[in-house]
């Protein structure tokens, strides 16, 4: 669902969408930094030349220089939970309380199972019954561009962890990795599953990174702390309650992040200064949700 722009050198690329008057940028480019430089201007430049506006979605902290180069202003828009690996232990004193959900899950007889590609079509028709019944619970819908779709040809190209009990899945959780940092892109339970299923599934996917000497991994993202502080604070909040729905509230999906004692990082919404953030949200929540219901517009005007 998205378009990947290349540096001439081939030494980054950046991945996008069109939408509405927008060309938004998922993040910013990954290479080299002086190739990662040129390809954001060589961005910024053609949504410009094509009468769009240029807009960098969850950027990093790191990216906030050119984009101010660039006429853009930061808007922090989410914050990224980071569980640093390095010494990683469930027997740290500091960590009783997610051994003991381990060990909960233990007693009610579930385990984890890593599983790599490729895999069986028997395999990936069980995966689609979790994610089918996980999409059934009302005001959830596959969200797509900014995070994890279930996708068949996706599901079948990278590691999955899968939590069991006897012989039914009940949870699973595609892993990505990039040198010695992953990401857990997708995870998905059961309704019917026991409580703090997926979070069983979790705490053995990092122990399980860790182990392995990976250096952190991201579990995704939530909406940003003190939000009732930012400009524009309704239209925010309208915007996360669309595209963050599929954990069912704001503060139950970052209390349930919090519960694995990340690292939280800022991510940034970049969009042309001294304009209003309506247009850039509208397009980017129908990228996402693929609708601007609750968000109080359903159009978005050039800038």
């Amino acid at each position: 669902d998205k378009r990947l722009m290349f540096s001439e050198d081939g030494e980054a690329v950046l991945s996008y969408a069109v939408r509405g008057a927008s060309w938004i940028a998922l993040g910013a480019p990954a290479g080299t930094p002086e190739a990662c430089e040129t390809l954001a201007w060589a961005f910024h430049d053609a949504a410009r030349a094509s009468g769009a506006r240029p807009v960098f979605y969850e950027a990093r902290r790191r990216f906030g220089d050119q984009a101010a180069e660039m006429g853009l202003a930061l808007h922090r828009m989410s914050e990224e939970a980071v569980v640093p690996l390095l010494g990683f232990s469930l027997d740290d004193p500091g960590r009783a309380g997610l051994w003991a959900r381990r060990e909960a899950g233990r007693r009610l007889g579930l385990a984890v199972e890593f599983l790599p590609p490729p895999r069986a079509d028997a395999l990936v028709a069980s995966l689609r019954g979790i994610s089918d019944a996980w999409l059934s619970a009302r005001g959830r819908r596959e969200r797509r561009f900014a995070t994890g779709r279930f996708d068949e040809a996706y599901i079948r190209r990278f590691p999955v962890a899968v939590a069991r009990r006897g012989g039914e899945y009940l949870a699973f959780a595609n892993i990505l990795t990039a040198g010695r940092s992953a990401a857990v892109d997708l995870a998905r339970v059961r309704p019917s599953a026991p409580p703090d299923t997926l979070e069983f599934l979790l705490l053995a996917v990092i122990a399980d990174l860790a182990a392995r000497g990976f250096h952190e991994v991201s579990l995704g993202t939530a909406p940003a702390a003190g939000g009732s502080h930012r400009r524009d604070v309704d239209l925010w909040r309208r915007f996360d309650a669309l595209v963050h729905r599929p954990v069912p509230g704001i503060e139950s999906q970052r209390a349930f992040l919090d519960r694995f004692q990340p690292s939280w990082r800022p991510r940034y919404l970049c969009c042309r200064a001294g304009r209003p953030l309506t247009g850039p949200l509208a397009d980017a929540a129908m990228l996402i949700a693929g609708s601007t219901k609750g968000l109080g517009t359903n159009q978005s005007s050039k800038g």
